[in-house]
C-alpha cells in the first residue's frame, strides 16, 4: 500500500509521471491483483493516450469488483472516448446486483449520471449527479458535472429539460439573451 501512496504523490503532487510509473509496477510486481496499484496503472496509461491498455485494465478491475465505481466512472469515460458507450448500461446493471445499497450509492448513482449526461438523458443525469453530489469522494465531480450541463453553450435545451416540472419559471435558465 505505501507503494501505491507514494506513486500517487508523485502523480497529484509533482506531476511525475515516470516515478508514479515505476512505483506502481514495483507495487504490481508484489502481487499482480493489487487493485489500487492496477487502478493507477490503468489511470497512467489513460494519461499517457493508450487508451486501449487503459479500457482493458478499468475493464478486469470492474469485472473483478463491479463495485468499484472509481474504476467504473474511468471506464464509462473511455468508453465513450472508443465510441463503444453502448458496453455501459450492462456494467452499471452488473455493479447494481453486486452492491445491496447500490440504489443509494453515491459512486453508482454518478457513474449513473456520466453516462446518462453522455446519452444526452439529461433529466436523469441531473437527478444521478444530484444523488451523488454530497459524497465525499463523488461530491466534487457530480457538482462539476451539474454545473456543466447548466452552464454548457447548449444549455438552452438541457435546462428546459432539467427543470420541465418545476412552476417556476425563474427556475429556467436562459442562454438565450446574452
Amino acid at each position: 500500500p505505501g507503494q501505491v501512496e507514494l506513486a500517487r504523490f508523485h502523480l497529484d503532487i509533482r506531476r511525475d509521471i515516470d516515478a508514479c510509473e515505476q512505483l506502481c509496477a514495483s507495487a504490481l510486481r508484489v502481487d499482480t491483483n493489487y487493485s489500487p496499484a492496477m487502478a493507477l496503472a490503468a489511470e497512467l496509461l489513460s494519461l499517457r493516450h493508450d487508451y486501449a491498455a487503459a479500457t482493458s485494465k478499468f475493464r478486469q478491475l470492474v469485472i473483478n469488483d463491479p463495485t468499484d465505481y472509481k474504476a467504473l466512472a474511468w471506464l464509462i469515460d473511455l468508453l465513450r472516448r472508443a465510441g463503444k458507450l453502448d458496453d455501459a448500461p450492462r456494467l452499471i446493471l452488473i455493479s447494481e446486483r453486486q452492491d445491496p445499497r447500490a440504489a443509494s450509492h453515491a459512486g453508482l448513482n454518478f457513474c449513473k449520471g456520466k453516462l446518462a449526461q453522455y446519452q444526452n438523458d439529461i433529466v436523469l443525469a441531473v437527478n444521478s449527479y444530484n444523488l451523488a453530489r454530497k459524497d465525499a469522494v463523488f461530491g466534487v465531480s457530480a457538482l462539476l458535472a451539474l454545473i456543466e450541463i447548466y452552464v454548457n453553450t447548449d444549455g438552452d435545451r438541457f435546462a428546459a429539460k432539467a427543470h420541465d416540472d418545476e412552476d417556476d419559471d425563474d427556475a429556467h435558465l436562459d442562454f438565450d439573451d446574452h
